[in-house]
């Protein structure tokens, strides 16, 4: 946006010199533009940065999370339930502590995951 402004600007300023810029305006111009250009590049390396780590932490989070309650749930009612009840009571306190965003792909994932952590353990 930044870019197209100053390609105006530039442009308007030509049009007023007849057309014609000498190498001194176009050098300035072009610096300025090729600037805002880097600019607009480090700060979307910047972004890109701080979103993959803001989502490492959020799988962090979630996985942490996932595997307290599982392992609180097989610590407390190892005893007394047995693996389908136990799957389905971590896939009811799994997908009421995920986000709505997310919550329309977990039962897949979670039912996936979970049946090979019950079949290791």
């Amino acid at each position: 946006m930044l870019q197209n402004w100053w390609l105006s600007v530039w442009a308007g300023q030509t049009q007023a010199a007849g057309d014609h810029l000498d190498a001194s305006g176009l050098h300035f111009y072009l610096g300025i533009y090729s600037a805002i250009g880097l600019a607009a590049l480090l700060s979307q390396a910047v972004r890109g940065v701080l979103m993959l780590f803001g989502m490492l932490n959020a799988s962090r989070v979630l996985h942490a999370d996932l595997v307290n309650n599982v392992t609180a749930l097989r610590a407390n009612n190892s005893v007394s339930l047995s693996r389908p009840r136990m799957l389905s009571s971590v896939m009811q306190m799994s997908s009421s502590a995920l986000p709505t965003c997310i919550k329309s792909t977990t039962p897949m994932l979670t039912e996936r995951h979970l049946l090979v952590a019950a079949s290791c353990a």
